[in-house]
Formats: structure tokens, C-alpha cells, sequence
């Protein structure tokens, strides 16, 4: 006789201890840990906030999140983008957490969570309504930015060198990929 498993929810795992720099998410009722940033990963994600946190405040536009923020999009999956932004009219009702589909997600890539990121949080992201997912990709020195449309991600632009990405969420941005991933 097979014993079933019972899928986690979000009150299952709200009160668990951070996991020193390793990430803990909720993917359809089951706990994914990831490892904690390489060097790569970790300049792209402070390149791309410090861009980012500089537009947003200066502007009023809302909350821009580093991971580890939880975003429960529904009770058994909660994940924790790398970067998120939610705009000024949606911040004010969450309290600890984002509460449902940031208005943006990003995700850099690493060589451990790369199916994870492209993948699954892909779709998941698109089918809960996040706005915009951006892809960073230290390897490829690329960002790619997607759209959702109708509860799937189309892309928007793909930025490479001194291509700048293009963001309808963020509306005059002006970030290169040369500014994330300057030549070494």
C-alpha cells in the first residue's frame, strides 16, 4: 500500500528558520532548496539592484525586493526571486511578505538552478501573473526580458553588450547588459 504524500503549504513552512544564504521555496507543495550564490551570480544581482533601486526610489515608484522576500502566489507555491518590484498601489497592503504576483521578477541564472529558473518559475510566474520576468545570464552575458500575455511569457528583448533591455514595467529605464556585465 503506497502512502501519499501530503503537499506543504505556505503556513506549513512560514515560521522555518533562513537557511544561511540558501534559498527556500514552495514549488506545488514541495520544498526546492537551492545553494547559495556564486560570484557571478552574486555581482549580476548587485549590478542589476543597485540600477534598479536607484530608478524606483528616486521615482516613488514602488518596492524593489532582494532575496530572500517570500512571494506566495498561492498556498503551495512561494518562491523567492532573486530581485522583485511591486508598484506603490499594490506595496502598501503586504506586511511581511509580497502577497500574490510581484509586478516584476527577476532571476539571475547559476549552473545549479538554470532548469528551475527557466522552467518552472517561467510558467508558474506567467499562469500567477507576474507582469514582467527578466532572465539574467552571467554565462551568456545576456538579459532577456518577457512580457506576459494572457498568462504566457513572450519576449520582449533580448540585450547583449550595449543593448539596453526594455521593460514596459519600468518605463525609461536605461540599463545596458555592459552595465551588468562589464568586461573583464
Amino acid at each position: 500500500m503506497a502512502i501519499a504524500e501530503r503537499k506543504l503549504t505556505w503556513d506549513d513552512i512560514k515560521d522555518w528558520p533562513e537557511d544561511a544564504g540558501r534559498k527556500t521555496e514552495l514549488v506545488d507543495g514541495r520544498i526546492v532548496v537551492s545553494p547559495s550564490a556564486g560570484r557571478r551570480h552574486s555581482l549580476a544581482n548587485t549590478r542589476v539592484g543597485y540600477a534598479l533601486s536607484a530608478f524606483v526610489f528616486d521615482r516613488g515608484l514602488g518596492e524593489l525586493h532582494v532575496a530572500p522576500i517570500d512571494c506566495v502566489l498561492d498556498e503551495h507555491t512561494v518562491y523567492q526571486p532573486d530581485l522583485c518590484f511591486v508598484r506603490k498601489e499594490r506595496a502598501r497592503q503586504f506586511e511581511a511578505r509580497v502577497e500574490g504576483a510581484p509586478d516584476l521578477a527577476i532571476e539571475i541564472l547559476s549552473p545549479s538552478n538554470q532548469g528551475h529558473d527557466t522552467d518552472t518559475k517561467f510558467r508558474d510566474y506567467a499562469a500567477f501573473g507576474v507582469e514582467e520576468y527578466w532572465i539574467v545570464d552571467p554565462e551568456q552575458r545576456v538579459i532577456r526580458t518577457y512580457e506576459n500575455r494572457n498568462g504566457r511569457f513572450e519576449l520582449l528583448s533580448e540585450a547583449r553588450r550595449t543593448e539596453a533591455v526594455v521593460t514596459k514595467v519600468l518605463e525609461g529605464l536605461e540599463l545596458k547588459a555592459i552595465d551588468v556585465f562589464p568586461e573583464d
